[in-house]
């Protein structure tokens, strides 16, 4: 598989705020960097919200048989199943009785993807996420260095949380 950058954003099923609570994001936390150390992806941004999640990362190689996409969408969508089943059922069944998906899907598909191929866009891309979590609809935090789940705290103040996140500026120098 050729090394590709890509912006994608994965969105919860009918929209249900299931990733509201740190335990539930940090289930993407976890799948995201076992896919880093594997060597799977080089993850350049992320900013986990509510119900969706935005990334802007480079697809390496295969996790096994998989690409990093499916067994990122895979592997959540387990443990959140499994967590919900036990904490939350009522979300849950929310989440999965929505009309056009197959039963037991906790991510609508297709993922919208879009393929990266400049600095500018990139950069573009990296603003618009990390700005999310402070927009009206959300207020998750008055600052976006202050938002945990993201991306941002790297880019501003040299803290990468959970150990993923490669600089952007590293992509721009491999093209």
């Amino acid at each position: 598989m050729e090394p590709k950058l890509f912006y994608c954003t994965v969105s919860i099923n009918n929209r249900q705020r299931v990733l509201a609570s740190d335990k539930y994001k940090n289930i993407v936390i976890r799948y995201l960097q076992s896919l880093h150390d594997r060597k799977c992806v080089r993850i350049y941004g992320y900013v986990i919200m509510p119900n969706h999640v935005h990334l802007l990362w480079e697809e390496l190689r295969p996790n096994g048989r998989e690409k990093p996409m499916d067994c990122l969408l895979r592997g959540t969508a387990e443990s959140l199943r499994h967590l919900l089943r036990k904490e939350q059922p009522i979300m849950l069944e929310r989440v999965l009785h929505t009309s056009g998906y197959p039963e037991g899907a906790i991510w609508e598909t297709p993922v919208k993807t879009t393929g990266i191929s400049s600095e500018r866009e990139l950069v573009h891309l990296l603003h618009m996420m990390h700005t999310n979590p402070m927009r009206a609809n959300w207020q998750l935090c008055r600052d976006a260095g202050d938002y945990p789940y993201s991306s941002n705290g790297f880019y501003t103040r040299g803290k990468d949380l959970f150990y993923m996140v490669t600089h952007y500026k590293d992509w721009v120098q491999q093209g």
